[in-house]
């Protein structure tokens, strides 16, 4: 006899991370270690002070998300990326992505 073994799948694991900013196509490359709804926001700084703030709320997948720059926000050098599980609980996922153009 024959026997079939069950060999339970090896999840692939991730960490979250924002790992790019692609300022030709606007969009910046997020990592989820599982799937949801989490909030991306954009935070535009002048001089060390918060300029302005828009924050994305949308379901992620998971793995690599490619996700949009809101049109009405402006990124230059050292404004900063952060992703957050909700808007009730405002702890990072991970750390702040600071923007680096040359």
């Amino acid at each position: 006899d024959i026997k079939l073994l069950d060999i339970p799948e090896t999840p692939e694991t991730y960490e979250f991370s924002i790992s790019n900013y692609d300022e030709k196509m606007g969009t910046v490359a997020v990592n989820c270690a599982k799937a949801g709804t989490y909030a991306l926001v954009f935070a535009d700084y002048e001089k060390d002070r918060l300029n302005d703030m828009k924050m994305e709320v949308s379901d992620f997948k998971a793995g690599l998300n490619n996700v949009p720059l809101p049109k009405e926000l402006t990124i230059s050098s050292g404004d900063k990326i952060f992703l957050w599980e909700s808007i009730e609980n405002i702890q990072p996922l991970c750390e702040a992505y600071t923007i680096k153009i040359e």
